[in-house]
């Protein structure tokens, strides 16, 4: 039987953690955690800091791990939703890295692995080389107590090449740490039962570790014992289990002693010695009972039962057989408790878990669906915006057409007022010509010449009017109408007064047109003012027109 103690190494990475891993580690009695938590959740109300916060939390769950399970996961678990809801954390890797660890010493394998994958992720993207060989050789310990020695060997293997290849680039810091890779690797490799390769690796970690390294060097040499006693180098195994032994005494670790007590009575009773065989298996129960390992004293009491069987004891070895039913019992009991424990755990911590998920998936929902409203309300006023604007620029040119359309027939109409004002000249002219011959003539024609006259001036007052009046209601389509329903007093010589004015005609053009004088006009427009009631004021008769 061998009994083989896996090194778990976790570098630390920042002050942070340090403190934090140090603390988890010296597990400070219930009265001493009491304290310092009441106070970490103090400092942990007052902070709105995320990081500080998160800081808090992870360093409050290491602390009651190994009091309060429950009040540990409840405190990772918040420090994880923190890490969910936050977008600007300085340690996003670190802090999945503690979470990887604290359900680690929790038990909770398959969730310790998820955040060290986690971790490893963030680590790769930055780039952060020491953190990358640390979370690997965390994920390889997982492996390793999960019973998969090929996933942990290829972990620590990979953690062991890049500090290798950092200690080359210069990094010396590396170097303490090369030791327990070893051993990891060494237990891996006793595990795929290859011992050459694991006393070559666990040697390489005892060559390398700190000579006043008690702790490790007790384990490393209680390792390696039974692989040289089974290679037949005896003297070689009592020796390494000496080491250890003495190393174990210096730091007072009973544990460490009791497995060392435990191997040297197997390598005894495999060398058929029972009487010391029996003297360090006495030792090992003695030091089982005094710290309560029920697994060391399973151990103890399987070694003592053969030994009995060897001397044919069997009335002794009957007595020890009961006792190993009753504590194998009670460590089914126990186990059955603990997987029991666990399966809550983990069942409460997933539970929280899904709930947590859900409530962020329904307030994800709700911003995407308050996004997609926002899209359309934009949509629509983008939308309305183009269609806005395609119809303001269609009436823009709709508009500039129609302008330009008014443009055109103003100037027609200017020229036709312009035709019409010649034509009523040369009618004039010719008018006052007859008027003159008819002095110079009696009888018959000067009656003929007299007719004439007056067929043309009727001539000038009515077809001169109808062609104008066409023209002018092609341009100014509503003119008369408007003007009309202002003002309905209005008589037919207004109107034809009020077209003319409307062309910014001048009294004395008006006069030409219609056969009148100028004062006539003059007179005509005075009347017409007041009839539209803008006597007596500054208003522009041309102006006001224009409105119309």
């Amino acid at each position: 039987m061998r009994a083989i103690q896996s090194i778990i190494f976790s570098p630390l990475f920042v002050l942070f953690f340090l403190f934090l891993f140090s603390k988890a580690i010296s597990s400070p009695s219930y009265s001493d955690t009491k304290k310092i938590t009441d106070s970490l959740l103090v400092e942990f109300q007052k902070t709105k800091i995320p990081d500080k916060q998160i800081q808090l939390l992870s360093e409050l769950a290491f602390l009651t791990q190994p009091h309060n399970i429950n009040l540990c996961l409840k405190y990772t678990e918040q420090m994880l939703e923190i890490i969910d809801q936050s977008e600007t954390l300085k340690h996003t890797g670190v802090y999945y890295t503690n979470a990887a660890i604290i359900f680690l010493q929790c038990d909770i394998y398959d969730k310790a692995l998820e955040f060290f994958l986690k971790a490893l992720n963030i680590m790769e993207k930055e780039k952060n080389a020491v953190n990358i060989l640390s979370i690997k050789n965390n994920i390889g310990g997982v492996y390793f107590r999960l019973n998969k020695p090929e996933s942990a060997l290829t972990y620590f293997m990979e953690a062991l090449h890049k500090t290798e290849e950092l200690i080359r680039q210069g990094d010396s810091c590396q170097y303490q740490n090369l030791h327990a890779f070893y051993n990891n690797i060494g237990l891996c490799y006793d595990r795929l039962e290859q011992p050459d390769k694991a006393i070559q690796y666990i040697e390489q970690a005892i060559a390398l570790c700190d000579t006043l390294n008690y702790e490790y060097l007790g384990q490393y040499y209680n390792n390696i014992a039974l692989y040289y006693h089974d290679k037949g180098e005896k003297n070689k195994a009592h020796d390494c289990i000496r080491k250890s032994i003495g190393y174990n005494r210096k730091i007072d670790n009973e544990m460490g002693l009791g497995k060392n007590y435990l191997k040297l009575a197997q390598l005894f009773y495999n060398d058929n010695d029972t009487k010391e065989s029996r003297k360090y298996t006495e030792k090992t129960i003695a030091i089982a009972k005094e710290i309560h390992s029920k697994s060391l004293l399973q151990h103890a009491y399987r070694l003592y039962i053969n030994l009995c069987e060897m001397e044919h004891d069997y009335q002794e070895a009957n007595v020890y057989l009961k006792k190993l039913f009753d504590l194998k019992d009670e460590l089914f009991n126990d186990t059955i408790a603990s997987k029991i424990t666990a399966l809550k755990l983990q069942y409460d911590f997933d539970k929280r878990t899904t709930e947590t998920l859900i409530k962020n998936q329904n307030k994800e929902l709700r911003y995407q669906l308050i996004l997609v409203i926002i899209l359309s309300l934009l949509g629509g006023i983008t939308l309305l915006y183009f269609l806005t604007n395609s119809r303001n620029k269609r009436i823009r040119l709709e508009k500039q057409s129609l302008e330009k359309d008014l443009e055109f027939k103003n100037k027609e109409l200017t020229s036709n007022v312009m035709f019409l004002l010649r034509n009523s000249d040369l009618i004039h002219s010719i008018i006052s010509r007859l008027h003159h011959l008819k002095s110079d003539l009696k009888g018959q024609q000067a009656t003929e010449i007299k007719n004439i006259v007056i067929e043309l001036q009727s001539v000038m007052k009515n077809d001169l009017w109808d062609e104008f009046k066409i023209h002018f209601n092609q341009v100014y389509l509503d003119f008369y109408k408007k003007l009309q329903e202002y003002c309905p007093d209005l008589s037919p010589a207004d109107l034809k007064l009020c077209a003319f004015l409307r062309l910014n005609m001048s009294s004395k053009e008006i006069a030409a047109l219609c056969g009148v004088t100028v004062k006539s006009i003059e007179v005509m427009r005075s009347r017409l003012r007041k009839k539209l009631n803008i006597t007596n004021t500054d208003v522009n008769l041309n102006t006001f027109l224009s409105e119309f």
